[in-house]
């Protein structure tokens, strides 16, 4: 090789490391600057279109599909905390006030069932009258975490932890409280994880539910028998469309530069047990997703980017 052909080949070699060291001294993107208000949104996922039904929306908490699609939602709104519902146009109306983290309608959309104290609250959405069923006739639990209907609307199903547990390990517990009877009895005593439960939903049969620790997985009460369905991962809050063969549910999936969480939301089908994303990017605000009965829309809330 000539001196020409090696002048030349050593200017690329310099012009490359210069490049390469540029791109390692840049400075990162600044990490973005998030909204103090969230939002609830809902996204097709057929179109992946998008709406904002809720925002300027402060303590937010869980959002849920009524039967008609409207959606019913926790959270501090103009000052006002509850259980609120959208109406249209006319802005979400307040149905209940009060602090609470969960919130799930009946299938029938006439009670919502939410955490009340220790205890379990059952509103009338019709009267705005509320039932109260007190931690003492929830034993052997002392709380209720998570409420949710069953298909019928006649049981309650519900998380518990036991911090009177003195062994190393910890035990999760989920319970089912019949409204009819009064009577309180535990589904599934689950030893030794390193997640704590959160969240649960029944499938519409009643005789099957799903829950979440480190991954999602699903309960035959029958059977009393367990399988896993995702994971091992951090996911939570799964929940099931009406005709159970969709499970939502959100995932964290890493922290940003400043140590804030992101998340995903992921889709389950069980005829075919893939699992998929449903969001085009990971997003701030833990999403708390819920699914329409006909598995075709999801909502959630989300801490909207402001740059």
């Amino acid at each position: 090789m000539n001196r020409r052909a090696l002048f030349a080949a050593a200017i690329v070699v310099i012009f490359a490391l210069v490049l390469a060291v540029v791109a390692v001294l840049k400075p990162p993107p600044a990490p973005p600057i998030l909204s103090d208000r969230f939002e609830i949104v809902t996204r097709d996922l057929g179109s992946g279109l998008e709406s904002v039904v809720v925002s300027n929306l402060t303590d937010p908490r869980e959002a849920r599909f009524m039967p008609d699609e409207s959606v019913v939602f926790s959270g501090t709104l103009d000052g006002r905390a509850g259980i609120w519902r959208t109406r249209g146009t006319g802005g979400p109306v307040l149905l209940w006030a009060g602090y609470t983290n969960s919130v799930d309608p009946s299938r029938d959309g006439s009670r919502v069932a939410f955490m009340k104290g220790g205890g379990i609250g059952i509103l009338n959405v019709t009267t705005g009258a509320v039932d109260v069923i007190p931690n003492e006739r929830l034993a052997p639990a002392d709380y209720a975490l998570f409420p949710c209907f069953d298909g019928t609307g006649r049981r309650i199903l519900f998380a518990w932890h036991d911090p009177r547990q003195v062994t190393v390990e910890r035990i999760d517990f989920v319970l089912v409280h019949d409204l009819m009877t009064n009577k309180t009895d535990v589904l599934l005593r689950i030893p030794g994880s390193h997640y704590d439960l959160s969240g649960l939903a029944f499938f519409p049969d009643g005789n099957h539910f799903v829950f979440a620790l480190d991954g999602v997985f699903l309960h035959d009460i029958v059977l009393n028998l367990t399988v896993r369905l995702t994971g091992p991962a951090n996911e939570a809050f799964p929940r099931v469309s009406a005709l159970g063969g969709e499970i939502v549910f959100q995932a964290l999936t890493q922290n940003d530069e400043l140590g804030r969480p992101l998340y995903m939301i992921r889709l389950h089908r069980l005829n075919t047990g893939e699992t998929v994303d449903v969001l085009p990017q990971e997003q701030y605000g833990g999403p708390h997703p819920d699914i329409s009965e006909n598995g075709r829309t999801i909502v959630y809330t989300r801490q909207p980017r402001l740059q």
